[in-house]
């Protein structure tokens, strides 16, 4: 029995409310309300443990939940979560939950979320050495709560306040405070930039902050997390930014980037290897697929920055530059992220593409901007028919 047969049962099952009384949403708004703002030290797990468990069965079977109660959840779960009233496994439950209720777009909901909280929370829970650690009934910070915690502040980014981007790119965004070139220090900050950043319009970044941006990123080389954390951050403002950014000199130094994260052979030499995090650090980075998720969000900053003119002769001269990796004899630990990047440009240029075309928007790419990239893609594709690698397949 698929989910809408479940929810039709329910409903015929399940007395119908009447306006004025309580439904069983509303009872669960209003436990975890009354534990969230109580004083004790300890709430009742054990009702709290059922309101979760019937919380994960509404959502499971989509019965509606109205904005205002969804915000109300959302309010007592953010306030329960980051806080030690509750153990480590119901703490990991909650933000799951409330990931969940994040995950629906809700324009009418009224919500607003404090990043100073989140990241102070991140703090305690990971990089606090002082006793006791993390939350309470836990020694260490456990991979389950590390990803519950991180999923959530992902989602939550999007309700930060609207001043919530000026505050964190100056409080955080200033990399230049840390004077070593590669330290924990300056690795740290950028990561805690990359996940609060909002993904929300009206990011505000001035052009100065871009150009110190840019160059704190020539800092390090050779580090795949380093470079990921970079291209969100840049791919975040480049959709987001209210201000009228200058990218026309940047471009060249992104496909440096781009080209250096790829780590295609050069001649006999060999590759130098890559820089490797504290193992700490890689709370910025719970997805085990993070290469593909870089590459994508490459290609996706390319194909909003072509409105500038300098990216389609850059990204034509890279394809040229390419080429020859997508010969049949020429496979290497290079193809994948290169299938990836390619494939996600040639997605990402179609979206685009047709989003323009439905909203008659006035800034359509050229036609002839987009022949170009045709002529210079078509070779690519007709290599890569007859590479065994299935990614380059699929592109083709």
């Amino acid at each position: 029995m698929n989910k809408h047969h479940i929810r039709t049962h329910l409903e015929k099952i399940l007395p119908k409310t009447k306006k004025g009384e309580n439904d069983e949403v509303e009872l669960i708004v209003a436990n975890m309300e009354r534990e969230a703002t109580s004083i004790a030290d300890v709430s009742n797990s054990v009702r709290l443990g059922r309101d979760f468990g019937r919380l994960n069965a509404i959502l499971d079977v989509k019965v509606p939940i109205e904005p205002s109660k969804r915000a109300r959840l959302l309010k007592s779960l953010f306030r329960l979560t980051t806080c030690d009233k509750l153990g480590l496994g119901m703490q990991a439950k909650g933000l799951k939950i409330a990931t969940r209720l994040l995950k629906k777009r809700v324009p009418s909901m009224k919500l607003t979320l404090d990043w100073r909280i989140l990241k102070a929370r991140i703090e305690y829970v990971q990089f606090c050495d002082k006793a006791p650690r993390g939350p309470l009934g836990a020694g260490k910070l456990v991979v389950a709560y590390r990803n519950a915690l991180v999923k959530f502040t992902q989602k939550a980014r999007k309700y930060f306040s609207a001043d919530a981007g000026k505050e964190i790119a100056k409080e955080i965004g200033d990399l230049s405070s840390c004077n070593d070139y590669v330290s924990f220090e300056l690795l740290k900050a950028q990561g805690f930039l990359a996940l609060l950043l909002p993904n929300r319009e009206g990011i505000e970044v001035t052009q100065e902050q871009l150009d110190r941006w840019f160059h704190d990123w020539s800092r390090v080389s050779r580090s795949s997390d380093w470079d990921t954390n970079w291209f969100f951050i840049m791919d975040r403002v480049a959709k987001f930014s209210k201000s009228k950014l200058k990218w026309s000199h940047l471009i060249p130094q992104i496909f440096s980037r781009i080209m250096d994260t790829l780590r295609l052979p050069v001649g006999k030499a060999k590759n130098p290897p890559e820089r490797s995090w504290d193992t700490s650090l890689q709370i910025f980075h719970p997805s085990a697929n993070m290469p593909s998720v870089k590459m994508s969000r490459a290609a996706k900053l390319v194909i909003r920055l072509l409105n500038t003119p300098e990216t389609m002769p850059s990204l034509i001269k890279f394809l040229r530059t390419v080429r020859t990796f997508f010969h049949p004899s020429n496979t290497g630990k290079w193809s994948s992220p290169l299938g990836i990047f390619l494939g996600r440009l040639c997605t990402s240029l179609a979206k685009r593409v047709g989003s323009e075309a439905a909203l008659s928007s006035t800034k359509k790419l050229d036609e002839k901007m987009l022949r170009s990239f045709l002529d210079a893609l078509f070779p690519i594709v007709f290599q890569a028919l007859y590479v065994s690698f299935s990614l380059f397949f699929s592109l083709s």
